[in-house]
């Protein structure tokens, strides 16, 4: 079952900088979830105490999702990963 492939990445700032990177390359990206699960809605009348969720806040700012389904042929995978790694550099380098 193919759904999405996830990067954890630094900060948030590292995060957006590489969406927005791969963007110019057409490269499609999608953070799936910006809100922690104990933030949602449905969860308002439940909140306990959530000084142990930092992990899950922290995710929510730093992962992004890139291409993984049935069609990524070899070169497609390879050009994909090149644009990350040169996406990464360029935020070093900035």
């Amino acid at each position: 079952s193919f759904a999405q492939y996830t990067l954890i990445l630094n900060s948030k700032e590292e995060r957006d900088y590489l969406q927005k990177y791969l963007q110019k390359y057409d490269i499609p990206t999608n953070i799936y979830y910006p809100k922690p699960l104990h933030l949602q809605t449905v969860y308002k009348d439940y909140q306990e105490d959530t000084s142990n969720l930092e992990v899950s806040k922290k995710l929510c700012d730093t992962v992004l999702s890139i291409p993984m389904h049935p069609y990524l042929n070899g070169e497609l995978i390879n050009d994909i990963a090149n644009h990350i790694i040169d996406g990464l550099e360029a935020f070093k380098n900035e």
